[in-house]
């Protein structure tokens, strides 16, 4: 913390990404007041950067607060340039989603992994998340295909688009598209064992024997 203040006098913009690693920290940690006063101070220094605009959508979306959260996240949309990319740490703190824990080991490796990710991208996919999360609006098929039609326009994200339109299917009880969606997921590559195995928006698909046969053929040595 000592070196990103001292950076912060030096220059704004260092200031800006120091503190909004700080927040970062501050969120893990589950200190949202303190976290959120961080990227707070971020936008009073650049009130377009991406980056503590998508964080405090996310503390918003945890918070219950969807509409501001909505809001961040569009505003981290139109902050972003098309290939601005940012990391992610501790990912079970985002997309509202929770994860079987069982295994603890796993768990542990999980929330220690690095995602680097579209910044833009992930604001689509965290208002989609956002959007699910609301009583009674996980089946606006209109709404909600609007934002995929987006998200498949990143053609390097494919995998993880289809990932998260079977979650969707699965969380809207449509065990046919979940499925469909999920095989075409892992055809384009996705392999992220302990998301498939272990996240809890699967669970409506996850003992079908399609399912099954799924994990069997593109993780056979997890089997």
């Amino acid at each position: 913390n000592y070196y990103y203040r001292k950076a912060g006098h030096e220059n704004l913009n260092y200031k800006l990404m120091g503190d909004n690693n700080i927040g970062h920290v501050i969120f893990v940690a589950n200190q949202l007041d303190s976290a959120k006063a961080y990227f707070s101070g971020c936008l009073k220094i650049d009130s377009t950067s991406p980056f503590p605009h998508f964080n405090l959508g996310v503390i918003n979306a945890v918070e219950g607060d969807k509409g501001n959260a909505m809001d961040h996240f569009i505003k981290a949309v139109d902050g972003s340039g098309s290939t601005l990319s940012g990391f992610i740490t501790n990912m079970q703190l985002y997309l509202g989603k929770t994860y079987d824990t069982t295994d603890q080991k796993a768990y542990k490796a999980f929330k220690k992994k690095v995602y680097i990710v579209n910044m833009r991208y992930i604001s689509y996919i965290s208002m989609l998340y956002t959007y699910f999360r609301i009583p009674g609006l996980i089946d606006s098929t209109k709404n909600i295909d609007f934002v995929f039609d987006i998200a498949f326009q990143f053609k390097q994200e494919l995998p993880w688009t289809w990932y998260h339109y079977a979650c969707w299917k699965s969380l809207a009880k449509n065990k046919t598209a979940a499925l469909e969606s999920l095989k075409k997921s892992l055809a384009a590559g996705f392999g992220d064992y302990f998301l498939i195995k272990n996240d809890h928006d699967l669970d409506f698909i996850r003992n079908t024997p399609e399912f099954k046969a799924m994990l069997k053929k593109y993780f056979p040595k997890k089997m």
